[in-house]
Formats: structure tokens, C-alpha cells, sequence
């Protein structure tokens, strides 16, 4: 069944449901976010779409080296209900034998220059190692957060198989980073407006 339906959601609730409803229109009301929603035909999403569109547990694990910007992921992601971190990995080494065995994993955030162990500071080769990822690890997406810029970089990342670049410096998608989320875990691609800039021919949504 489609059409138009209107219902109220506590403002409190109001703003991770937006991020996982197509065809919203928000009207602010005094305690209440009034949200006129377009009722999406279910028989027409694949189950990856539809699952996040009835508002799932999306699990998230993070590889990035810095505790300081884990601490930010975390609190962003983490004040979301929906949301779980599965696995926060310092080394290429750690994720790597979390991945051994089939994980219940959705969205994987992904820095580049992480190092590939505590005794190898070498970065770990992330654009060889992201097919095999997606590859043996049924439903995955992959989401890069880093500070490179480079045309050629993010490019290589792209066609590696991520679902998403958002740059280190671009603090407003940073700052809602859980809105985020529900995109790249239902499939859909997300980059930052200047990374975007950089590959033209990616048509995915921007901030």
C-alpha cells in the first residue's frame, strides 16, 4: 500500500526517524515534530532497504587509530538506540581476526592511514584489502572517514567498493554522523560536498 500518511513523534525521537522515511516533510510544532510521510511500498525495497526502513538495530565496528576521534564516533553514534558498536579496532591486525568468522556487521567506518599492526606502523593496504571485506562478509558497507582529499585517493576507494567518503575536516556530517548511518547500511552512497567535488561521476547523496 502507498500514499500519504501523517503522524507525531516527541521531538527527542523525531530526527533519527527522518533519516530512515522517504518522502518526509517536518512541520516543528511546541512538543511535537509533525511529520507528513510518503508510506513506501515495501514489495518494492530489496530486504537490505526495507530492513532499515522499519527502523532495525544497525551494527557498527570502526578501525581508526586516534582514541580522541573514536570518542566522537562513539558519542554521535551511540546516543542512537538503534545503533551498536560491534568492535573498535586500532590495528588492520585486530579487524582483521575480528573477520576471521562471519560477523553481524553493517556499516564498517574505515581510516586509511591506520597502521597494519602494533609492530608494523606500515598503513595497511586498504584498497586491497576492502573487496575481500565485502566479499566474505555477507551485508557489509563500507563508509571511509579520512582527511585525504586526493582526487586519485578517494577515487580508489570508490571503486574498491565503499558506500561512502566523508572527509575528517567536514564537522557538520561529523556532527550527524547517526543520520548517516541508515544510508550507507541500506546501500545507499554518502560523501562529503568536497570529496564528492573530487569524483564527479559519483552521483551518490552529499551532504
Amino acid at each position: 500500500m502507498t500514499g500519504v500518511q501523517t503522524c507525531a513523534l516527541p521531538i527527542s525521537g523525531a530526527y533519527s526517524q527522518l533519516s530512515r522515511i522517504a518522502g518526509v516533510h517536518l512541520v516543528p510544532g511546541a512538543r511535537f515534530c509533525y511529520l507528513v510521510v510518503k508510506v513506501i511500498n515495501h514489495s518494492q525495497l530489496s530486504a537490505t532497504d526495507a530492513r532499515y526502513a522499519m527502523g532495525k538495530t544497525t551494527y557498527i565496528a570502526i578501525l581508526e587509530d586516534h582514541p580522541s576521534i573514536v570518542d566522537g564516533y562513539r558519542y554521535r553514534l551511540e546516543r542512537v538506540g538503534d545503533m551498536k558498536i560491534a568492535g573498535i579496532f586500532s590495528f588492520w591486525e585486530e579487524l582483521e581476526a575480528f573477520f576471521a568468522t562471519p560477523q553481524q556487521v553493517d556499516v564498517l567506518i574505515l581510516d586509511i592511514n591506520v597502521p597494519t599492526s602494533a609492530t608494523n606502523r606500515n598503513p595497511y593496504p586498504i584498497h586491497q584489502i576492502m573487496p575481500k571485506l565485502l566479499a566474505t562478509q555477507k551485508g557489509l558497507h563500507i563508509l571511509v572517514i579520512s582527511m585525504y582529499k586526493q582526487r586519485s585517493v578517494i577515487k580508489m576507494i570508490m571503486q574498491a567498493g565503499a558506500r561512502g567518503y566523508v572527509l575528517k575536516d567536514d564537522r557538520q556530517t561529523l556532527e550527524e554522523l547517526n543520520s548517516v548511518m541508515p544510508t550507507v547500511a541500506g546501500g545507499g552512497m554518502y560523501s562529503s560536498q568536497d570529496a564528492q567535488a573530487q569524483t564527479p561521476g559519483n552521483r551518490g547523496q552529499s551532504h
